[in-house]
């Protein structure tokens, strides 16, 4: 590396190794440099922890938690001037201040956490923009803890060292545990991928009740479009955050030292989360599909002849989990109206949401009779429930309940049913409590000529 060129990160590492990048908006960066903190204070990893951060005071609060927390961290700080007025209070928080040239880490933002037997990194810097992309998100994110993209930056921070007064003093000190060989035991890491997880789990329900607040504040100036628009920005946000898990796994696969089980193991999370990718992006374009297509034509549609086919193809499943699986179809029930495929898929998801949130050894039942000028089909279970705070949002788009034994969805069947019925002019109800399961109910029109 040229000593008297700027020194940016970015082009230490390699291209494989920059082929895990992401748009990220600094909002979702700071989320997931928090979950970084917060997962070394869960574990009491005393780590050195080297920083260039935006001088904001919001991006300094769990940094100060986690270094009172602990005795006597090491933080080196990259370019903040403790003059700053929002500049950490050097006794809250004990820091070395590495002076930075004009050009040095020029729009790159770096947590480096080095601890014993944990070693991990996010790094984030400006990017172009492709044409027509949200101007808010404008950073690419890399999240590393392989040992060959932590040697690259380590390389990196030891050629930054060269210019600073302070530094040159750390490189005769082990450079604050730079030189020193930068690797994770195998069950840190994976403790670190569940973590982020379910730190990404977390963050999807925070801003999905962000938007639903945003939506009822801010009304539409044309029917649907905030709703398209909410939407779409959910669905960019779910297809985006599990992401920097899943590459960092990919990176992890290139270590010479991984040993058959952990990469396995590695192997497994990312083809599970690759399949709920697709999933999710399958439903997500049929759901905006029929958001959007021409008022359907409507046929006479028998339910004792659909009912009983699609049950049939679920009963294996629950008979998995002793889960009793049956239907019940009035006699002489007259025709619904509707389109026969949304009928099933209204129905599948009804009976999938039923069996996921059904303990062992519980029932699930479908039921279909006529109401009044409606026909009612109902999917009834001794779930767990729904509380009365969730009750209004279990429709939304990627609102998630807690399902029995880790069973989870990508959260737009209820959605999905939801919009299928209102296009074919039906309605559907919940009744539900906790701990006493759920009956949702389709409410369909009654054919007539």
């Amino acid at each position: 590396m040229d000593t008297d060129a700027p020194v940016t990160l970015q082009t230490c590492l390699s291209e494989s190794q920059l082929r895990g990048q992401i748009p990220v908006t600094p909002r979702a960066f700071k989320a997931i440099l928090q979950s970084l903190i917060e997962f070394l204070q869960s574990r009491s990893l005393a780590a050195t922890l080297w920083l260039k951060l935006p001088k904001e005071e919001a991006w300094w609060e769990d940094i100060r938690q986690y270094c009172q927390q602990l005795a006597e961290p090491r933080v080196y700080l990259l370019g903040l001037e403790p003059s700053w007025p929002t500049a950490p209070d050097r006794s809250e928080l004990p820091y070395q201040t590495i002076a930075l040239r004009k050009d040095d880490l020029k729009g790159e933002y770096l947590c480096l956490a080095i601890a014993d037997n944990f070693a991990c990194g996010l790094l984030a810097f400006r990017r172009t923009q492709a044409p027509g992309e949200a101007s808010r998100r404008n950073l690419s994110l890399v999240c590393f803890a392989s040992p060959g993209a932590l040697q690259s930056i380590g390389q990196g921070l030891q050629s930054l060292l060269h210019h600073s007064p302070a530094g040159q003093a750390l490189l005769t000190q082990n450079a604050g545990g730079l030189a020193t060989e930068l690797a994770s035991s195998a069950a840190l890491i994976d403790d670190f991928l569940s973590w982020q997880l379910r730190a990404q789990n977390e963050l999807r329900a925070t801003l999905a009740e962000a938007r639903k607040a945003d939506s009822d504040l801010v009304p539409s100036s044309k029917p649907g479009d905030s709703i398209d628009r909410a939407f779409l920005d959910a669905a960019g946000q779910e297809l985006r955050t599990p992401l920097t898990t899943i590459k960092t796994a990919l990176t992890l696969l290139n270590s010479p030292n991984l040993k058959p089980p952990q990469r396995q193991r590695y192997l497994d999370m990312i083809r599970r989360e690759c399949d709920r990718q697709s999933a999710l992006v399958t439903s997500a374009i049929e759901l905006l599909q029929v958001q959007t297509a021409a008022p359907p034509q409507l046929q006479p549609l028998q339910l004792g002849e659909i009912v009983p086919g699609v049950v049939s193809t679920y009963q294996p499943l629950a008979r998995e989990r002793s889960i009793t699986l049956a239907y019940t179809i009035a006699a002489n029930l007259p025709p619904a109206a509707g389109v026969e495929p949304w009928l099933r898929q209204i129905l599948i998801n009804l009976i999938n949401n039923g069996i996921r949130f059904t303990a062992n050894g519980g029932s699930v039942r479908v039921t279909a009779a006529q109401s009044g000028d409606r026909i009612a089909l109902a999917v009834e279970d001794t779930g767990t429930g729904i509380g009365s705070a969730d009750l209004p949002r279990v429709f939304d788009a990627f609102f998630r309940r807690l399902p029995v034994e880790g069973l989870e969805g990508i959260g737009l069947g209820l959605t999905m049913a939801q919009q299928l019925l209102q296009q074919m002019g039906g309605v559907i109800q919940i009744k539900s409590s906790p701990g006493r399961g759920s009956r949702f109910t389709a409410m369909l029109l009654a054919y007539s000529e």
